[in-house]
Order: C-alpha cells, then structure tokens, then sequence
C-alpha cells in the first residue's frame, strides 16, 4: 500500500531524474507518511477498544445472540473510531497554507524554489499522506476486529477483550482517585 504509493508519487509525479530508492527522496517521505500513520492508527486502536468496552453487552447480548455478523455487530463502533482517527489529517488539509506553511514547503521557499512549485511539492505530499493514512486505518480496523476482537468460531468476543476491559477499568479507578484527591 504505503510502498506502492510513495513509488507512483516519487517516480511518476515528481518525474525525478534520480531512482525513486534514493536516500534523499526515500527516507523524508517515509518518514512523513509513516508519522502520520502512527498518530492515525494510535487514535484509532484507543477508539476502538474503548467503544468495545463500552458497547461490549450491547455486542454480545443484542446482537451476537440475535445472529448478527461480527461486522453488523461492530459497525457503529467502526464508523466512529474511524471518524476520530482521521480527524487529524482532515484538520491538517483544511487549513494547509492558509493558517500555517507547513516545514517542507517553507524549507523549499527559504532554499530558493518558487512558491509555485513549493507548494506544488506540498499538495502532493498531503494528498499522498492522506492516501496512505487512510488505507491503514482501514487496514487496521480490518485486522483488528477480525483478529483482535471477535472469536469468530464461537461467534463472540474474545476473552482477551475482557482482560483488555478489565485493565482500562482499574486505570479509571485509578483516575478517578487521583481527579477525586485533587478536588480536597
């Protein structure tokens, strides 16, 4: 995904005279696109495993009893931990070089190329970011309800969701005692 990307982007867009593998090309742009997607999938994994907690009776007793599908089952809490982990980049896009210049294209400016193609080289890189922010997560929403959540041979959660649930439990306690000292 991300590679075949980043190869289209580097060899085909930017029309680079040197091999798309070159070190001055390969290691900035990985570097961007693989941050990004790391803050993405971060947000999203928290986002789903605290909508399986909080929905876990309403998954399992409403609609894995009644013969739903492991995906009818999730599909609220999917949309939703889906929407949250895009925000970012959206945020991003929406206020690029009106609100702030971002650090390659001000590094292009201040080295001598032209606003022109300075922020050619930014719409292309934010649009190839967002490609490939997108793709993860739904890759990793993907891999992680089918994997990481639902027993899918017994038609149910995993119980190692429960120990999941079990242990962001204590750490609400554990907040809640200190918000609660806090407050003497």
């Amino acid at each position: 995904g991300v590679t075949s990307v980043l190869t289209i982007a580097i060899k085909f867009i930017l029309k680079l005279t040197s091999p798309w593998y070159d070190a001055r090309y390969l290691i900035p742009m990985s570097g961007m696109i693989l941050g990004n997607m790391i803050s993405s999938n971060s947000l999203l994994l928290q986002s789903l495993i605290k909508e399986f907690i909080h929905h876990k009776d309403i998954i399992e007793y409403y609609y894995l009893a009644y013969g739903a599908s492991y995906m009818e089952a999730s599909r609220s809490a999917i949309f939703s931990s889906i929407e949250l982990s895009l925000v970012p980049i959206i945020n991003n896009l929406s206020v690029v070089g009106i609100v702030h210049l971002p650090g390659m294209m001000t590094g292009q400016i201040l080295a001598g190329q032209s606003p022109r193609a300075a922020s050619m080289y930014q719409i292309l890189i934010l649009f190839w970011i967002a490609a490939s922010v997108g793709f993860s997560v739904l890759t990793m929403t993907g891999l992680f309800v089918r994997k990481g959540i639902f027993d899918l041979h017994n038609h149910a959660l995993k119980s190692s969701s429960t120990k999941v649930s079990g242990y962001l439990a204590q750490e609400e306690k554990i907040n809640d005692k200190k918000s609660n000292k806090g407050k003497k």
